[in-house]
C-alpha cells in the first residue's frame, strides 16, 4: 500500500496551485449566467438563532452585531434569496445559474445556535451562541464550527 501511496504522489509533487477556479450550475428554469466579476451586497440583517442555506455557496458566521453581505457576479447576485422569519435567516439560489465566480455570504448575529445547509453549502462557523447547538446537513454540505 505505501508503494502504491508514494506513486501517487510523486507525479503531483511538482503541481502547485496558480489560481482558484469556480464553476456552479444549479436549479431548473431559463439559465442565468454570471459574468465578470463577483460584487458584494449589504443587505437588511435582523437578529437569529438559526442560519439556513441551500444550493452552492459559502456562508460565514460570526458573531456579533447583526449584519449579511452576499457576494456573487452581478448577474447571480439578483438569483440570491434571504429571508428573515421567525428567527431564521434562509439564503438559497432561485433559478438556474451558471457562475464561474464565488458566492459568498458573511453573516454576523448575536445567537445563532443552529445550522441547516442542503445541497452544496459550506459553513464557517466563529462564536456560536452557549449551550447546545445544532447542525443539520444534507447532500454535499460541510461545516467547520469553532466555539
Amino acid at each position: 500500500m505505501k508503494a502504491l501511496s508514494l506513486v501517487l504522489v510523486l507525479p503531483l509533487a511538482g503541481c502547485g496551485v496558480v489560481d482558484v477556479v469556480y464553476k456552479v450550475s444549479v436549479g431548473s428554469g431559463p439559465r442565468v449566467y454570471g459574468i465578470g466579476k463577483a460584487i458584494r451586497e449589504t443587505r437588511k440583517a435582523q437578529a437569529v438563532s438559526t442560519v439556513e442555506a441551500g444550493g452552492a455557496m459559502k456562508v460565514d458566521i460570526r458573531k456579533g452585531a447583526p449584519k449579511l453581505v452576499v457576494e456573487a457576479q452581478k448577474e447571480i447576485l439578483k438569483q440570491i434569496r434571504t429571508e428573515f422569519r421567525d428567527g431564521r435567516l434562509r439564503m438559497w439560489i432561485e433559478g438556474n445559474i451558471t457562475s464561474d465566480g464565488p458566492i459568498r455570504a458573511w453573516y454576523t448575529g448575536p445567537n445563532v445556535s443552529s445550522i441547516e445547509g442542503s445541497g452544496a453549502t459550506e459553513f464557517d462557523a466563529t462564536g456560536l451562541s452557549g449551550g447546545s447547538s445544532s447542525i443539520v446537513l444534507s447532500g454535499a454540505s460541510k461545516v467547520k464550527a469553532v466555539g
